[in-house]
């Protein structure tokens, strides 16, 4: 989407173009890093009519942790999915624009929210740089291109979402209004680099093929712990589980098939201590034991 009408802002930087032009982009964005050089985890894009001011990479507490933002100021000649294209270059993210409208119409846009998809918990929205309340988010691109999005009203991320997004491939495809919003993935995105001070990214312009793909939102919430997606934990829980099960399957088969085995041979074995008898010694083995024969001759008495 192209927003606003400013002169091009070709390969300046962004902070050159502060003030410049009555209508304006804000981008802030949030690093982990110090000198904010490395691509955001997170970052907000808004109206910034008629100022704005640039901001260097600053220090923001976020709960317990300490993270650092950047505030850039851009005319709408570079569209937000070209200014996400650049400051989240070699990143996977998620593209998440959001309207006042239902049918998300162009003159109901409000702001765009780019997520990272480290499937981390990040802030989403810190109070004291922006005009939303402290939320966290985690996000996630499914392998099917699905997007999965939990949202924490608070400046961590507990084990329970205070809401979740989830998408189907046709809604992200066809990159469909949902509950007031449209996304996009960073692999569907159409867009071109820009010069900008957001970070590290190149200075000239440069094409970068992205398209969209729509995932629905609902509300945010506030975090900075790591977690996993509760999708992604019990999918991988269960497919540990059905491994496990079939191992124990064939181990429990090849037994009872030795075991078998092992019984039909006992059974066909011929018995050694009779094959080793001679003939006379079956007659023998045949008489009752301890009994002389009524026949037997009477010993003799030898005399003198």
């Amino acid at each position: 989407m192209t927003l606003l009408q400013c002169w091009p802002l070709v390969a300046l930087p962004l902070w050159l173009l502060s003030g410049s032009c009555a209508a304006m982009l804000k981008a802030v964005a949030m690093f982990n890093d110090s000198e904010c050089l490395t691509a955001p985890f997170s970052m907000q894009v808004m109206d910034a009519t008629p100022t704005c001011s640039q901001q260097r990479c600053t220090s923001v507490v976020f709960g317990d942790a300490t993270y650092y933002f950047n505030t850039s100021c851009v005319g709408d000649s570079v569209s937000v999915h070209d200014l996400a294209a650049t400051a989240f270059a070699d990143t996977s993210y998620i593209v998440m624009e959001q309207f006042s409208g239902s049918n998300c119409s162009d003159d109901s846009y409000t702001q765009t929210h780019v997520l990272q998809a480290l499937n981390r918990c990040v802030p989403y929205a810190v109070s004291s740089i922006s005009e939303a309340a402290n939320a966290s988010a985690v996000a996630l691109t499914l392998e099917d291109g699905s997007v999965n999005i939990e949202f924490f009203n608070a400046a961590h991320c507990s084990k329970t979402p205070d809401s979740t997004v989830t998408t189907n491939v046709t809604q992200v495809a066809a990159h469909e209004c949902y509950l007031s919003s449209r996304f996009y993935v960073s692999d569907a995105v159409s867009s071109t680099r820009v010069s900008t001070s957001i970070s590290s990214s190149s200075g000239d312009l440069e094409s970068s093929s992205s398209s969209g793909t729509s995932v629905t939102s609902e509300s945010v919430a506030d975090d900075g712990d790591q977690r996993f997606s509760t999708a992604t934990l019990v999918g991988s829980l269960s497919v540990a589980f059905a491994l496990v099960l079939g191992v124990v399957a064939v181990v429990a088969w090849k037994w009872r098939s030795t075991k078998r085995k092992l019984l039909l041979a006992r059974s066909t074995e011929p018995n050694d201590s009779v094959a080793m008898l001679e003939p006379d010694d079956v007659v023998y083995l045949s008489k009752p034991v301890g009994l002389l024969s009524l026949h037997q001759a009477p010993a003799r008495v030898i005399t003198g």
